[in-house]
């Protein structure tokens, strides 16, 4: 096996846009990759401030889907063509982002970065134009 096919594409480092995320129509997300090292960092810093027991045993859902928040900020850097239900566009801010990933009415934009993170992860190592636009 040749080495450049197992190593890391180095432009993920600055983000990649996904599109034809399902179910999300014309929408474009830039993130990073979802098992990069910013979002491994925020991962174990979220971890790290669990009390001990809950880090060798279980941990509760509510903290799990704060850490799950906090890394899917971490990874999304942008988005192109989110409207408002008037059509304007929705112009990327972290406040926004924040709402959007924290909102539980909002789950189905945190599974499209949670999978365009993962394209990005995954493809990096395989084919990333073949899914990410830059």
């Amino acid at each position: 096996m040749k080495l450049s096919k197992i190593k890391r594409d180095a432009r993920l480092s600055a983000g990649a846009w996904v599109t034809n995320i399902p179910g999300f129509g014309d929408l474009a997300l830039k993130v990073l990759p979802l098992g990069g090292p910013d979002a491994e960092r925020t991962r174990r810093r979220g971890q790290n401030a669990l009390p001990a027991i809950q880090r060798v045993t279980f941990v509760d859902p509510v903290d799990e889907a704060a850490i799950e928040t906090d890394v899917l900020m971490a990874v999304l850097q942008d988005w192109a063509n989110l409207e408002d239900d008037e059509g304007s566009p929705i112009p990327f801010s972290p406040g926004q982002a924040q709402s959007l990933l924290s909102d539980p009415a909002t789950d189905e934009f945190r599974a499209a970065v949670r999978f365009a993170a993962t394209v990005v992860e995954r493809q990096g190592a395989v084919d990333l134009e073949a899914a990410v636009k830059n």
